[in-house]
């Protein structure tokens, strides 16, 4: 019998703040789920609670990595760069065990290394078993394939400067039908052309040019942008719009800081 190790990595992500999905998968969970600090002070600290789920003790060790969103919104994880709180970030302690079914806080401060442009500064906290769970499984042919499955929990953390810069435009405006399906498609870029991280929301208006009357208006959710980045914007609209020209007005707003932004634009539907 032949055996084939498979190394699994699942991610499970906790954010409330960006377009991050909330999951809380196997033998670990962690509170709060997201973090904002105030960069202003010196040396901001705060703690986190992580709970080992399992029924055997686990060995936890704690660092933090930096990420970047494509323009299509997938997570990367990336070097750190100008924007990067990963090499700031301390832990007390920075690994530990933990008994079945317990739990324990963990501290952490972020030591400044100069003293900051102002900006929006981000990173990832990732909390990594250092053992991993097995499980086998028969193929039809009689071979046995094992897997490890190694859990982490990433929790997003965020920083602030004093007065930073929030600032961006709205580009590439399009409407479409789609193919096949009783929906048109609303896309746009937007790009962050500030020193903060854009969570905009708002709405999409289409005016028909020959009667001068609404003809789609749909909601804009959070959408999430960081800063010199840009993100696509697709909304989705069960409704289909006879051919002809139309005026789009997109107004979206930064609503933390009051930022608003606003594209216009001339779209064609076939």
């Amino acid at each position: 019998m032949k055996n084939k190790a498979v190394w699994l990595l699942l991610w499970a992500v906790i954010c409330t703040i960006t377009s991050f999905p909330i999951t809380v998968v196997a033998a670990v969970s962690v509170s709060p789920a997201f973090l904002q600090v105030d960069l202003s002070k010196k040396n901001p600290s705060g703690t986190f609670k992580v709970t080992n789920l399992d029924s055997s003790p686990q060995t936890f060790r704690a660092k933090v990595m930096h990420f970047s969103v494509t323009e299509e919104g997938s997570i990367q994880v990336v070097p750190p760069d100008e924007y990067s709180l990963a090499t700031w970030v301390k832990f007390n302690p920075k690994e530990f065990t933990l008994p079945p079914k317990s739990s324990r806080k963990v501290r952490f401060s972020i030591i400044r290394k100069h003293t900051g442009v102002p900006r929006e500064y981000w990173g990832a906290i990732e909390f990594t078993p250092l053992s991993s769970a097995q499980f086998s499984t028969e193929e039809r042919d009689g071979r046995t394939m094992q897997f490890r499955v190694l859990t982490k929990i990433v929790v997003p953390i965020y920083g602030v400067m004093e007065d930073v810069n929030y600032a961006g435009k709205l580009t590439d405006i399009s409407a479409e039908k789609v193919k096949g399906k009783d929906q048109t498609r609303l896309s746009l870029m937007i790009e962050n052309t500030g020193e903060g991280i854009l969570r905009m929301a708002g709405e999409w208006r289409l005016t028909d040019k020959t009667s001068n009357k609404e003809a789609l208006r749909a909601l804009v959710q959070k959408v999430v942008v960081l800063p010199k980045q840009s993100r696509r914007l697709d909304v989705f609209v069960d409704q289909l719009l006879p051919a002809g020209q139309y005026d789009a007005v997109i107004q979206l707003e930064e609503n933390r800081y009051k930022v608003p932004l606003v594209g216009r634009g001339e779209v064609v539907i076939n």
